[in-house]
């Protein structure tokens, strides 16, 4: 976090890598397949909030987030039966685009513990999931899926800080609905 000229107001930033894991099984193809696949995701942060102070024990932060998550595109090949061939599932990369507005208010319960709660809106755009298949027969497109929206999102929990501010620790739950 980043502290702006103006006083309150911070900037927040961040990269991120990782991987996903994969481990279930479905049927495709008219037979059983077990989906035990890593794939790469990314993603980026950029945002900016404001601390203000309601009342002597209530601080609002009020917020606006930029993300752009990504993840690889992967292939499942489904081996044939009965002299098939086989199919060959193609699922594309994913990149989204995600912009979330709110305001975070945490009450000083005491000097090392504070409970939250959050409220907040999300707009998800330039989301598409696309793929296609392909066996001996030819190659299908599947029907894309939009995955654009608009998300509200509840937050509630409670921070913990040593008296010696050696560690902190909190615990929380998130609600989602769209």
């Amino acid at each position: 976090m980043h502290q702006l000229p103006v006083e309150g107001l911070k900037l927040t930033g961040y990269v991120k890598t990782g991987q996903l894991e994969n481990k279930f099984e479905t049927a495709l193809a008219g037979k059983t397949h077990d989906f035990e696949k890593s794939a790469v995701y990314w993603g980026a942060h950029l945002g900016v909030n404001y601390d203000w102070r309601a009342t002597a024990k209530l601080t609002g932060r009020a917020y606006v987030s930029y993300f752009w998550d990504g993840r690889e595109g992967e292939d499942h090949f489904v081996a044939g039966t009965d002299g098939m061939k086989g199919t060959t599932f193609s699922y594309d990369a994913l990149s989204a685009h995600r912009v979330e507005v709110g305001n975070l208010f945490t009450y000083d319960y005491s000097p090392n513990l504070k409970p939250y709660f959050g409220i907040s809106v999300e707009q998800t755009f330039g989301a598409k999931a696309q793929g296609s298949l392909k066996d001996e027969y030819g190659k299908l497109v599947l029907r894309s899926s939009d995955l654009d929206g608009t998300t509200g999102v509840i937050s509630a929990g409670w921070q913990y800080r040593a008296p010696d501010q050696s560690f902190e620790f909190g615990l929380g739950v998130n609600g989602y609905a769209g």
